[in-house]
């Protein structure tokens, strides 16, 4: 992603959706080959503890600074767009975060170097996911037959399906229990549209670097446009 996308705009498309993002790398000290990262330097969010002090607590519940960060920069994505404080944000029993009586709906993802936000006025889920030879790994309990054929062993095609699945659940925001095969995504290869429990969600996905990005929505949009934030 960097700073290659940090507005793509196409002036000749009102239906553009934004998607806030932070880059890890901003926040750490990576090894010579960039495979790895040495040090987390938490500085730069401190300034925030006071106002999402919820959220840094949330992140002592992970072992790895790197994961701590990502819980961190979540919430200031959730502070900065909305000037809420942490305790009026809900979770479901998958973990998605939601306003009670909602104004916005919101959804965000992380992997890799990135975390991502978008919200909207109606239903919208993001996912992004580095495309890695571990994604492999879900074949076989998330695809059924006819994703499997076409993702043929081929990590790019199974990581945009998987990026697909994963926004429409995200938008959905449903608790009832559903198995990640029985999400179909065929047709969003062709039509960009699918239905999950009665809703038709658009699909718009990217992908960017080594990472593919999808957002399902209820409102069509025709592109995502990319705002890095800095602190």
């Amino acid at each position: 992603m960097r700073d290659v996308v940090l507005t793509i705009f196409y002036m000749n498309r009102k239906n553009i959706i934004k998607v806030n993002y932070f880059d890890i790398c901003d926040f750490c000290e990576k090894s010579d080959d960039e495979h790895s990262i040495i040090r987390v330097n938490f500085d730069k969010v401190k300034k925030y503890s006071s106002l999402i002090p919820w959220r840094f607590e949330k992140s002592n519940d992970f072992v790895e600074d790197v994961d701590k960060l990502r819980c961190i920069l979540s919430g200031i994505l959730i502070y900065k767009s909305f000037g809420v404080e942490e305790k009026n944000i809900l979770y479901n029993k998958y973990n998605k975060p939601y306003f009670d009586n909602p104004e916005w709906n919101f959804s965000i993802s992380h992997s890799g170097d990135y975390v991502v936000f978008v919200r909207d006025k109606q239903k919208i889920g993001i996912d992004i996911e580095k495309i890695c030879d571990e994604n492999m790994d879900i074949l076989d309990y998330s695809f059924n037959e006819a994703e499997k054929e076409f993702i043929a062993g081929d990590i790019t095609k199974l990581t945009k399906l998987w990026t697909i699945k994963e926004s429409i659940f995200k938008a959905s925001g449903t608790e009832e229990p559903i198995e990640f095969r029985d999400i179909d995504v065929g047709n969003s290869l062709n039509n960009m549209k699918e239905r999950l429990f009665g809703e038709e969600y658009n699909i718009i996905n990217k992908k960017i670097d080594n990472y593919y990005i999808s957002i399902a929505s209820i409102k069509e949009y025709d592109r995502m446009s990319f705002m890095k934030e800095v602190l």
